[in-house]
C-alpha cells in the first residue's frame, strides 16, 4: 500500500493481480484511500481512516499491547492463587492523555470481549436464541459476581434485582448494538472469527415461495437459493447499520437504560446521560426523501436507484447474466422485496395509511446462531465486483487469538476494570483509587509519573511501562514501586515499533536499567524563580491571608473584581513601606547565601528594590487571568439566562440555554474553589499564585493554560503548561479524560470582547524574530536588520494569547483506538528581546577568517504561534466573537449539538502563548 499512482493491473478470474500478460505480479500500488483488498476481497468505506483497515494486532499497537498484557499478568496472578489485593498491575506512561486513553480503551476492550464471551457460552448452554431470550440468557452465561457488575454490591433483595434489571438491558442493547458494521480492527466480532452466525426465521420458506416473487424483476426468474442469497445479503447490509425494529434501539429506550445504567452499575459497564448511545436506523423507500434531522443521523440509508442495495441489485453478476436491471426495474424490485418480507422479517414505517417510508429488520425473526468457525466472505452489498464478491475457501481466516479469547479465557476478565491516575484528576478521585488499588478492588492503574515517587503500595507484584522512560532515574523510580520489602517483581516495560527512543534502549538495555541517575539541578540565576522567592517574602512579611477562595481576596461586588479594600490598606500606604523595608533587608540576608544569584548578569542591589517595589502591583496583576475565567463564565450563564428566559425561544433552544447554563455554574464554583479539598484546587489562591509565577511553584506548572470539560455533570479544569497546551487545546483538539473523548469547540472570551484581546505581531522570516507593539510596523529587523518585505516577514499577525478552552463530551474511548487522535496544527516558535544586555561574538581561523557568529543574550521571550491546520493554509482560524465557537461559519446546527454556527465571524485568528526563558 502506498499513495502512488496505481498500476494498469488487474485480478484475473483466479484472484491474481495481472498487467502485463504474465502469469501475475510480484507488488501492486493503491492510491490513498485504501479502499479493496486484492487478498481477503475486503471492501472498505471511504470515510473510514486507512490506519484503521490496515493495522492488525500483529503490528503491536501500543494501546493493544499494553491492554493484553496487563490484562494477562493479571489474570495470571489470579490463576496462582494470589490474594485479591495482590493481583493488580501499576503501569506508567510519561503523558496524562496516553494514561487516560489507556484506562478507557482496556475498560472498552474487556467490556466488549466479555459481552462476546457471554453470547459464545448462552449459545453452547441453549443453542439457538431469540432475541427476547438473548438478555437472560447472556446474564446467566457470564456468571458475574455483584462486585463486578452493581456499583454498590448486594448479594440479594431489591437493590440486586435492580440491578441485575439494569444489568440485563444492557447486555441485550450492547448484543444488537454488535450487530453493526463497526469492524473494530483489534477486536474482530463474533462473526468475523466465526462463533455466530445470524439468521433470519423462515427466510428459506419465503425464497422458496415461488408465487410470492412473481412479476418483479429478475428475482421471479431466480432459483431459490439465489433468492436466499440476494435476500440475506439485503437483511444483513440493513441489520449492520442497525436498521433494526426493536424497542430496546428508541430514543425513549436508551434514556431509561442510561438512567438506570448510571445509577447501579459500575464502570466499565456504567452509563451517564453525555453518552451518546446510537439508536435504530432506517431504510428510507426509494423516492422517499430523508427530512432534514435524518440526514444528519447515522444508520439512515436509502433504497433509491442509486443506494448500495439497488445497485447490487442492478448488477448483472448478482444474477449471473449477461445484463443487469434498469434504475427504474431496481427500484421496482426493492418495492417488492419489501412487499414479500414485510410481516415477516420486515417491519414498516408509515407516514399515512398505506404510504411506507422505510423498513426495519424485526429483531424478533433474527436467531443468534452458532458459527461453523469459518468467517463469512465479503459483503456482497458493499462489494463492486464479481471477483471480489466471490468467497474463495481459505482466503479469509479467522483471528485464532481472539476466537480462543471469546470462547475460553474472556471470563478471566470478569472484574478487570482501569482507572487513570494522573494531575488532570481531582485530588479526591486520585485517593479514592489509591485506596482501592491499595485493597485490589482496581486491578489496573494507568499513571503518569505522578506515583513515581513518595508512594508505598502493597502487595503490588508487577510495574508495567507503557514506553521505555526518558532516563534511567525514571525506569528505577517507576519498577521500585513493585516488589517492596525484598519481595520478587516483575517488571515489563513495552518498546514500540516506529520510536526512535523505545527501539534504541530496546537494543541497549542495560543503558536504561544500569545506567547512570543524574543527579538534580537547580539553576538559582533564572531570573523568575528568585523573584517568586522575594515575592513570598514579602507576602509572609505582609501577614496577608489570602484564605480559602477569591472570595477572601478580591470585592466580587465591584466590576473591576480588585483586591479586597481590607487586604489593599494592608499592603498599602505606612504599612507597606515599613513591609518593604523589612523584606528588603530579609531579601539581602537571603541572596548573600547564594553566590549564584549575585553573579547572575541580571542581579543587582536596585534589582531587589525594584522586584520588591513591584510586588502589590505583580500581585493585583496576578489575578487578572482568573478575572477573565470568571466574567467569561458570569457572561455564559447570563447570555444562557436570557435565552431560557425569552417567552419566544424554541423548546430546543431554552434546553441547550439551560445546559449552557448549569455548565456556567460548574465553572463558577470551581473558580470559586467551593470544592471539598479546597487546598487541593487549582483556585486555592496561594496554588493559583504559584501557578501565575507569582510565588513558588515547583511542581505546578507555571502560567499554564486550561480546558473545562464536564464529566458525569461536574465541571473539571485541565491545565498544561503553556508550550505543550497550545497544540493539546488548540480549536478542534480531543482531550481524552475520564474514559471519554472531548472535542475543544470553543474559547472563554471576557465580555468586553475579542477585539480588545488581538495583538499584532509581525515576523521576521530570516531570523525568526518577533515584533509587537510599535515595532510591528517597522521596516527593518530589530535582530537582523534584513528588510522587511513580503519576501522575508509575514504581515501583521491577529493574534489571541491561548485563552481557556471549553471542551464537549463526544463519546466514550474505545478499544478501535491504538494512539491519540491529534489535529496536526502549523505550530512556529519566535523570538524577541527585553531590553539590551546582549553580547555579541566572531569565531576566527588564524587567517582571521569568520568561521562562526555567535549572539548571546541572557533571556529573551518565547512564542509559540498556532497558524492554523497542518494541511490548511496557515491562515488561522475563524472564531465567533460572541460564544467563542471555533471553525463553523454558517446558521445551520450541522452537528446537532444545538449550537448555532458563527453568524459574524472573525477570520485568521492564531492562538499564541508567550512565556520569558533563559536561552
Amino acid at each position: 500500500y502506498a499513495p502512488s499512482r496505481p498500476q494498469s493491473h488487474v485480478a484475473t478470474p483466479d484472484g491474481r493481480l495481472d498487467g502485463s500478460g504474465g502469469p501475475g505480479v510480484s507488488g501492486w500500488f493503491q492510491p490513498r484511500p485504501f479502499l479493496i483488498c486484492l487478498r481477503c476481497r475486503a471492501v472498505y468505506d471511504r470515510r473510514e481512516g486507512d490506519y484503521r483497515k490496515l493495522s492488525s494486532l500483529s503490528q503491536t499497537g501500543r494501546s493493544t499491547a499494553t491492554t493484553v498484557g496487563v490484562n494477562a499478568v493479571v489474570a495470571e496472578m489470579a490463576n496462582q492463587g494470589l490474594p485479591a489485593r495482590e493481583t493488580k498491575s501499576l503501569s506508567f506512561t510519561d503523558n496524562r492523555q496516553d494514561a487516560s486513553l489507556q484506562a478507557g480503551h482496556l475498560n472498552d476492550f474487556v467490556q466488549v470481549a466479555l459481552l462476546r464471551a457471554g453470547i459464545v457460552e448462552a449459545i453452547r448452554r441453549n443453542g439457538t436464541l431469540t432475541f427476547g431470550l438473548l438478555g437472560p440468557a447472556v446474564f446467566d452465561a457470564l456468571e458475574l459476581r455483584p462486585s463486578d457488575f452493581l456499583r454498590d454490591p448486594v448479594d440479594s433483595g431489591p437493590g440486586y434485582e435492580q440491578g441485575r434489571r439494569a444489568m440485563t438491558d444492557l447486555l441485550e442493547y450492547r448484543t444488537l448494538e454488535d450487530l453493526s458494521r463497526g469492524w473494530r480492527i483489534t477486536q474482530p466480532n463474533l462473526e468475523q472469527t466465526g462463533l455466530l452466525r445470524i439468521e433470519y426465521e423462515g427466510l428459506s420458506d419465503l425464497a422458496s415461495d415461488d408465487a410470492r416473487w412473481i412479476g418483479l424483476p429478475a428475482i421471479a426468474n431466480a432459483s431459490p437459493d439465489r433468492r436466499m442469497a440476494i435476500l440475506r445479503a439485503i437483511l444483513d447490509h440493513l441489520r449492520m447499520q442497525l436498521a433494526i425494529d426493536a424497542e430496546e434501539l428508541t430514543d425513549t429506550s436508551t434514556r431509561r437504560l442510561t438512567r438506570n445504567a448510571s445509577q447501579w452499575l459500575r464502570d466499565p459497564w456504567r452509563l451517564d446521560e453525555r453518552d451518546n448511545l446510537r439508536t435504530q436506523g432506517l431504510a428510507l423507500m426509494p423516492d422517499v426523501q430523508p427530512t432534514r434531522g435524518e440526514g444528519r443521523m447515522r444508520g439512515v440509508l436509502r433504497l433509491g436507484s442509486r443506494s448500495a442495495i439497488a445497485r447490487y441489485l442492478r448488477s448483472p453478476f448478482t444474477w449471473d447474466t449477461d445484463e443487469g436491471l434498469s434504475a427504474p426495474e431496481a427500484e421496482d424490485l426493492v418495492r417488492g422485496i419489501v412487499a414479500g418480507l414485510r410481516g415477516h422479517i420486515l417491519a414498516p414505517t408509515t407516514d399515512s395509511p398505506g404510504q411506507i417510508r422505510g423498513v426495519r429488520v424485526l429483531a424478533g425473526a433474527m436467531r443468534w446462531s452458532p458459527g461453523d468457525g469459518n468467517p463469512p466472505p465479503p459483503d456482497p452489498v458493499r462489494s463492486r465486483s464479481p471477483h471480489l464478491r466471490r468467497h474463495i475457501p481459505g482466503m479469509r481466516q479467522a483471528n485464532d487469538y481472539f476466537a480462543n479469547l471469546y470462547s475460553n479465557y474472556a471470563r478471566h476478565l470478569r472484574g478487570m476494570v482501569a482507572a487513570e491516575h494522573t494531575g488532570q484528576i481531582t485530588a479526591d478521585a486520585r485517593k479514592e483509587r489509591e485506596e482501592r488499588f491499595e485493597q485490589g478492588e482496581l486491578p489496573a492503574l494507568f499513571c503518569s509519573p505522578t506515583m513515581e515517587l513518595g508512594v508505598d503500595i502493597q502487595g503490588l507484584n508487577t510495574v508495567h511501562m507503557r514506553n521505555v522512560p526518558p532516563t534511567p532515574a525514571n525506569y528505577a523510580q517507576r519498577s521500585g514501586r513493585a516488589g517492596r520489602g525484598g519481595r520478587p517483581a516483575l517488571v515489563v516495560a513495552f518498546a514500540a515499533q516506529g520510536n526512535a527512543h523505545d527501539q534504541y534502549y530496546f537494543g541497549r538495555r542495560d543503558e536504561m536499567i544500569a545506567g547512570a541517575v543524574a543527579p538534580a539541578r537547580m539553576d538559582l540565576q533564572n531570573e523568575e524563580l528568585v523573584k517568586a522567592h522575594l515575592y513570598s517574602t514579602w507576602l509572609a512579611l505582609a501577614g496577608l491571608s489570602l484564605g480559602s477562595g477569591m472570595a477572601d481576596v478580591l470585592d466580587l461586588n465591584d466590576p473591576a473584581l480588585p483586591i479586597a479594600a481590607d487586604k489593599r490598606s494592608a499592603i498599602e500606604g505606612q504599612s507597606g513601606d515599613r513591609i518593604f523595608s523589612e523584606a528588603a533587608a530579609l531579601s539581602r540576608r537571603i541572596v548573600r547565601r547564594a553566590q549564584d544569584i549575585r553573579s547572575a548578569r541580571w542581579f543587582s542591589e536596585a534589582w531587589i528594590v525594584e522586584t520588591l517595589r513591584s510586588a502589590p502591583e505583580r500581585l493585583d496583576k496576578a489575578f487578572d487571568t482568573w478575572r477573565e475565567l470568571y466574567r467569561s463564565a458570569c457572561e455564559l450563564r447570563d447570555r444562557a439566562r436570557r435565552v431560557s428566559d425569552d417567552p419566544h425561544a424554541s423548546r430546543g433552544d431554552r434546553q441547550e440555554a439551560e445546559r449552557r447554563e448549569a455548565e456556567a455554574r460548574r465553572e463558577i464554583r470551581i473558580l470559586l474553589n467551593q470544592t471539598n479539598r479546597q487546598d487541593e484546587s487549582d483556585f486555592y489562591p496561594y496554588r493559583y499564585l504559584a501557578s501565575e509565577g507569582f510565588l513558588p511553584g515547583y511542581n505546578f506548572p507555571r502560567l499554564p493554560v486550561r480546558v473545562s470539560v464536564t464529566v458525569r455533570d461536574t465541571a473539571h479544569f485541565i491545565d498544561r503548561p503553556r508550550f505543550l497546551g497550545l497544540s493539546e487545546f488548540g480549536p478542534g483538539n480531543q482531550v481524552y479524560h475520564e474514559g471519554r473523548k472531548h472535542r475543544i469547540y470553543a474559547a472563554a472570551l471576557p465580555p468586553i470582547g475579542i477585539e480588545a484581546q488581538l495583538t499584532r505581531v509581525r515576523l521576521c522570516n530570516v531570523c525568526g524574530y518577533a515584533h509587537d507593539g510599535a515595532a510591528a510596523d517597522s521596516d527593518l529587523c530589530e535582530h537582523c536588520g534584513v528588510r522587511l518585505d513580503a519576501a522575508t516577514s509575514e504581515f501583521p499577525q491577529r493574534l489571541l494569547a491561548q485563552p481557556m478552552m471549553r471542551a464537549r463530551m463526544v463519546e466514550r474511548i474505545s478499544s478501535e483506538e491504538e494512539e491519540r487522535v491529534r489535529s496536526g496544527y502549523s505550530i512556529t516558535t519566535h523570538f524577541s528581546l527585553a531590553g539590551s544586555r546582549s553580547q555579541s561574538a566572531q569565531v576566527l581561523t588564524d587567517e582571521e577568517d569568520v568561521v562562526l557568529n555567535v549572539f548571546y543574550a541572557p533571556a529573551a521571550r518565547m512564542w509559540r504561534i498556532n497558524h492554523g491546520w497542518r494541511r490548511g493554509d496557515r491562515n488561522g482560524f475563524t472564531i465567533d466573537p460572541q460564544t467563542g465557537r471555533w471553525g463553523r461559519r454558517d446558521a445551520d446546527d450541522d452537528d446537532g449539538d444545538g449550537d448555532p454556527g458563527i453568524l459574524q465571524p472573525i477570520t485568521g485568528v492564531k492562538p499564541y502563548v508567550q512565556d520569558g526563558r533563559n536561552i
